[in-house]
């Protein structure tokens, strides 16, 4: 296997141990950890870390853990029970990042002729939450028509709302329904629809 593969590889795998984490956190809110011993291996035993405990070992999970904890993604805290790990404001945010990276939008078997429009208008101020939207549209496979205005041809609703809720930027960007786009052949070439 070749250098890039190695290092793809060991990014995905990194990826996949953190948003297990990161969700097994968010579904227990507080757990007890004492140290990363087998104590607290113990206690990751339910939904998606359960996969992540048989195909990784221990060690790599621990160090998953304690860059998460380096990051600010997650931090802990001590009670009259001992230590128990939480996950911050900054982990929410990037666990939402890692599952609209895996969000996959259906492509019905038949167009229903309309595109999806998505305009917004962040100001100067929020440039990062404006390249970070633009960045997202690209990944998620939007088209941009303009700087600020991007196409998609199939119903992404569901997907707007949560990324007006992930960014804070509800009231910035319109989702609009749209018949008719003027010299629209480039778009339906790009997206498969002629």
């Amino acid at each position: 296997m070749g250098k890039l593969e190695t290092i793809s590889q060991r990014q995905t795998r990194k990826t996949y141990i953190q948003k297990a984490l990161l969700s097994f956190l968010r579904e227990q809110g507080l757990w007890f950890v004492t140290a990363f011993g087998p104590s607290a291996y113990h206690t990751f035993r339910i939904g998606t870390f359960d996969r992540v405990k048989k195909k990784y070992d221990q060690q790599t999970i621990k160090r998953s853990f304690y860059r998460l904890l380096d990051a600010g993604y997650i931090n802990m805290v001590q009670t009259r029970s001992g230590k128990r790990t939480r996950l911050t404001k900054e982990g929410e945010q990037y666990l939402r990042k890692l599952e609209l990276n895996d969000f996959a939008l259906k492509r019905p078997k038949k167009w229903d002729k309309k595109y999806r429009l998505v305009i917004f208008d962040i100001k100067e101020g929020r440039r990062i939450i404006r390249q970070q939207l633009r960045q997202t549209l690209r990944t998620i496979g939007f088209l941009r028509l303009q700087n600020s205005v991007w196409v998609y041809p199939y119903d992404c609703e569901d997907l707007i709302v949560m990324l007006k809720a992930d960014f804070r930027i509800g009231r910035e960007v319109l989702y609009l329904i749209v018949d008719q786009i003027e010299g629209d052949d480039w778009i339906k070439k790009h997206f498969g629809i002629i």
